[in-house]
Formats: C-alpha cells, structure tokens, sequence
C-alpha cells in the first residue's frame, strides 16, 4: 500500500512553497516507510530566481535480498552453500539537498548555477557467516597419514545492512545562448565527488578462503592432539568442523573516494537552421575516468583488452578487481531538410567518430550508429 499528500502555495506571487509526503506499507520487511520533499523558490525579480530543496527516498524491498533461500552445488555432490535472503533488513534511504540560482544576464543568454549534497546509508550486502568442513579421520585410528582436504563443504551466506555511508557533492552549470533566430547553443557540465565511509574492503571470495581456513585450522588442531599422544579426536572418525563469521560488521571502517562515478560529466548542443528548410542539429558529450571495485578477484580482467588479446594463453596475472572505464567524448550531428510543409528526409549519425569504448562496466562497447530516414507530419 501507498499513500501520498502534496501541497504547492505561491505567497506574495514570489515565493514558492511545495511540500511533499509519501509512506510505502510493505509486508516484507513489516514497516512503513515515509519519504518526502520539500522546495522553495523564489522570484528576486523576472530575471533572477534562487530555489532550495530537501528530499528523502527510500529504495523499494527486492525479492532476491528478502526471499532468497536456495542451495546452490557449487561443486555438486561436494560443496553446497545456502543462499539465503532476510526480511529484517533496513531498506537503503538516502537524504539530498540542492541550492539552485538561475538568471538571464540578456534576453539572449542565461546562466543556472545548482550545488547539491546527497547521503545514502542502510545499504544491502550479501555476505557469508559460517562454513562446515567434514573431515574422516579414519586413516589415522590405522596408523594412515590424514586426509589433506574434506569429504563434504557446506556454507552459508545472507544479506545484511551494511554500516557503508555515501556521501556526495557537487555542483552543475547550464549556459543556453539564443545567438538569433538561426542558432543557439547551449553547454552543460557537473563536477562531483563522492566519499564512502564504513566501507568493507574485503570481498566475498575473501570471506569465504577465511572461513575456510579457519575450520581447517580446527582440523590441523586435532592431528597435532593425536600427534601428540592425544587420542580423544579419534573419538568420532567423521567429524565436522564449523566457524561462524561476523567480520565485516565490525572491519567496516575503511573510507576512501568513490571513483565508480566520474569526476565529472558535461558537453554541449548547437542547433542551427540557416534556412527555414534545412536544419543542423549537433551534440557532445564527455566524461571523465571511472574505477569500478569487484568483488570477484582474478575474474574482472576478462573484460580488460589484456584478456581479449590473450584469450588463448589464459594468464591469471593478467586479470585484476579493479575495472576501469576510459574517458570519452561522443559527437551526434543529424542534418534534415523539409521538402513539404513539415515533412523532411534526415540523416542521422550518432557517436558520429565511432568512439566504441565501454561507457559502463560489463556492457558492450558502444559504436557509431548511422541513420538515414524520412519522416511525415499530416
């Protein structure tokens, strides 16, 4: 169930109040959650207007993070893991504040200026908590050498809220120019930088070699007590060895810079008509370096031009768990010519110089698209 009250009241035909409230019922986990906004602008006079607003949302509760409750073989027959959801999980909320000026320095120009501060907490984590290892001790009540690895490996793992906090600022710019009636233009860009504090920086597969080691370490424990004339192990031959793991609630204390979003984001669009026929619309855009973190240890470099060039010598060392996206820039221009009323033909090139990087971890790279059309109006 939702339900939701919104309020918008212009004092003195300047001032601008909005004010906004909204609770979700979910049944999984049993809360109601409010969000809400609240906004204000105000009209210094009819070229200059500054605007503020506060806003809180929470994410909605994702059936993988609350209901999962499966086994999965990993090696079947050998390693099984229970991959388990919680339905007593926080749901991630974050809390944004924007500042906003904009003004029309001429009938030609203007100028909107906004700095914004954003703060996300309660984030969702899979993490694993507890490993077995069954050992047969058999060999040794014979006189035998141990067994060097386990006859079975059972582990489990759960979601939780993490103490991780996101922190964002940054400020964007928007110029627009009316040059005449022919061409405009107009150039856009934000700078940001994002902090994250109570970060785990360790990853899954991490969590599982220590949970791992930490049993065999029990197993090792009981060959050195009948190694040493201490016999009672050998009391149950095929013995389980289990540790509980709770580590990344208390060794999320790391903070470092976010560089999964770029540093910064702008372009620019120009359109300009030198006849009433025929019309050139161009845009760019660019971004800066981005540095993604993975939680996959020597599996991310896959995608990295060292593995595609080396495909058939598979080198471990090559891969790394760290992603990186280049900078790039991307031109579209489209040129259409109305050659009746308001029907035209056009063509239409996008990422024009077909700058085909990856524009986001894990997805294709993105080439030129090259468009050629007609289209009518009646």
């Amino acid at each position: 169930m939702a339900y939701y009250l919104r309020a918008d009241y212009k004092l003195f035909d300047k001032l601008r109040l909005i004010a906004a409230i909204r609770g979700d019922k979910y049944n999984k986990p049993d809360v109601t959650s409010l969000t809400y906004q609240f906004i204000t602008s105000y009209d210094i006079n009819e070229n200059n207007v500054v605007r503020a607003g506060y806003s809180r949302a929470n994410r909605g509760s994702f059936t993988a993070d609350t209901y999962a409750n499966y086994y999965w073989n990993v090696v079947p027959g050998y390693y099984v893991m229970h991959y388990e959801g919680n339905q007593e999980m926080k749901l991630p909320v974050m809390d944004n504040v924007e500042i906003g000026y904009r003004t029309r320095l001429s009938k030609n120009v203007m100028i909107e200026i906004e700095a914004f501060h954003s703060k996300m907490k309660d984030f969702t984590f899979f993490t694993p908590d507890q490993m077995s290892l069954y050992f047969n001790m058999g060999p040794m009540t014979r006189g035998q050498a141990p067994l060097e690895v386990p006859y079975k490996i059972e582990s489990h793992g759960q979601y939780q809220n993490l103490k991780l906090e996101s922190v964002q600022n940054g400020v964007t710019l928007n110029v627009s120019v009316v040059v005449n009636t022919k061409l405009n233009f107009k150039v856009f860009g934000t700078i940001q930088n994002s902090k994250l504090s109570n970060f785990y920086d360790r990853t899954i597969w991490q969590d599982f070699t220590y949970l791992q080691n930490a049993c065999a370490a029990q197993y090792m424990g009981d060959i050195l007590k009948v190694m040493g004339g201490d016999f009672s192990p050998l009391a149950d031959t095929m013995k389980m060895y289990s540790v509980n793991y709770k580590g990344y609630k208390d060794s999320s204390n790391v903070s470092m810079t976010n560089k999964a979003t770029p540093a910064f984001y702008g372009g620019a669009m120009v359109n300009y008509s030198p006849t009433k026929k025929l019309n050139f619309n161009s845009s760019f855009y660019y971004y800066s370096e981005q540095t993604f973190l993975h939680n996959e240890i020597n599996d991310i470099g896959r995608y990295s031009d060292e593995y595609i060039n080396n495909q058939t010598a598979y080198n471990p060392s090559l891969f790394k768990d760290v992603y990186t996206i280049k900078p790039k820039v991307a031109v579209n221009l489209k040129v259409s010519y109305k050659f009746w009323k308001e029907n035209a033909v056009f063509v239409n090139a996008r990422n024009i110089f077909n700058s085909n990087e990856r524009e986001f971890a894990f997805l294709d790279k993105v080439n030129g698209l090259y468009l050629a059309g007609i289209s009518f109006n009646f």
